[in-house]
């Protein structure tokens, strides 16, 4: 089932939707097997990058780190995020434009997908 999965309706899906998931769904595999503690180093490093990511790209996230008073560095993991003020869906509505990331071309973008 696996194969048919991989070998069929994953590229059926790529050549649907011009989305590539098959690195994905490797990476996801190899992780499958990692121990508890490499499993949350792997989260803490990319948790780490993706807030990075936010505040240097991201008007609106670059804005609320320094409403709060932090910078990414402040955050080691993911129980610090608690530090950061929760983000209500009309702010999302409201901010849009300063949601983009300055580093993506708006043509990259998938309209109502996440």
């Amino acid at each position: 089932m696996r194969k048919l999965f991989e070998k069929t309706i994953l590229p059926l899906h790529h050549l649907l939707s011009g989305r590539n998931i098959l690195p994905h769904l490797r990476q996801a595999q190899e992780n499958e097997w990692l121990s508890a503690d490499d499993l949350v180093a792997l989260q803490t490093r990319r948790l780490r990058q993706l807030l990075n990511h936010a505040y240097r790209n991201v008007p609106f996230y670059r804005q609320r780190f320094l409403e709060a008073g932090l910078t990414p560095e402040d955050i080691q993991n993911a129980s610090d995020l608690a530090q950061l003020p929760p983000l209500s869906k009309d702010e999302l509505r409201s901010n849009i434009e300063t949601l983009i990331a300055a580093n993506y071309r708006r043509s990259d973008l998938i309209a109502r997908s996440t």
